[in-house]
Parts: structure tokens; sequence; C-alpha cells
């Protein structure tokens, strides 16, 4: 349920600043426990700070 739910939440929030940052959070949550995945690049980049800072208002309503 957690990762459900805090997929879901990212998914929402994020599309105007990083629309594929989902599938990061998905990779590090299923991937991160295989042995074998260490190997394997990320399918995208961090978000950049202010991207999160973007989505952290979103968040909160504060602006």
């Amino acid at each position: 349920m957690f990762v459900l739910g805090s997929n879901s939440v990212l998914a929402r929030t994020t599309p105007p600043h990083g629309p594929d940052a989902w599938r990061r959070h998905i990779a590090f949550l299923l991937d991160g426990p295989r042995t074998e995945a260490v190997r394997r690049p990320l399918p995208v980049g961090p978000l950049t700070p202010d991207q999160v800072h973007e989505v952290m208002e979103n968040l909160t309503g504060k602006r």
C-alpha cells in the first residue's frame, strides 16, 4: 500500500516539473532490493532542487 500511495502522490504532483519522476521512484522501489539492479541505470534523472521546491509548494498549497 505504501508503494502505491507514495507513487500516486508523486505522479499527481510532479507532471508540470518532472513528468517522468514517478518512473525513478518505482525503479528505486522495485529494483532497490535486487543485487543485479546495481548495474541497471535509472530510467530518468532526479528532480532539480527548484523542481523539488515547486512540487513541495504544490503539495502544501503554500506559495
